[in-house]
């Protein structure tokens, strides 16, 4: 199945199948063979022991990405919290404990930069992670100065998405990402 969504300034091509989900450069890319080697490895997949799970917050708005993204998660063996937005994200905060929040940055209403505003504001102090495909200099820079852990760039690879959230691939706030 073949999508399209976008405006004048941007448009992301999805191609969505059976053993694959890939975007243009702005969306995640896994296959069903790299969930499937990442369950057989040291990633956390099914069949790993997890003491108590992580909670993820995961604000994307693309219905698509976010399912597949929870599924990769939910896969990894994160306990996620899904949100269409930052607005919805923000409340879900409110509500139920999480660990780290993973936000895409373009979303209609409230954007990742004040989703994350809001989440520093209200004093949370969990590890937060942007995950955009484009971000200006002033953007990054503005997501530093609010403590983000790190801007990782879509399109990711799942080992990478599992070593980011784990704390074992550092993916700085800084430079190019």
């Amino acid at each position: 199945m073949r999508r399209r969504r976008g405006d004048e300034s941007s448009e992301i091509d999805c191609l969505v199948g059976k053993d694959t989900y890939a975007c243009n450069e702005t969306n995640a890319f896994f296959t069903a063979r790299e969930m499937a080697e990442a369950g057989r490895s040291d990633l956390g997949g099914r069949g790993s022991v997890h003491d108590m799970k992580t909670r993820v917050l995961l604000a994307e708005d693309d219905a698509q990405v976010r399912a597949f993204m929870a599924e990769a998660l939910a896969f990894l063996g994160f306990e996620v919290v899904a949100a269409e937005d930052g607005e919805q994200a923000l409340a879900k905060s409110r509500g139920v404990a999480v660990d780290i929040v993973l936000t895409d940055h373009r979303m209609p209403g409230l954007d990742g930069l004040g989703l994350v505003q809001a989440l520093r504001g209200n004093g949370f102090a969990g590890r937060i992670y942007v995950a955009s495909g484009v971000l200006s200099p002033a953007e990054r820079a503005e997501y530093r100065s609010l403590g983000v852990d790190g801007i990782a760039s879509k399109p990711m690879a799942l080992a990478e998405l599992n070593g980011l959230l784990r704390g074992r691939i550092v993916m700085p706030a800084s430079g190019a990402a």
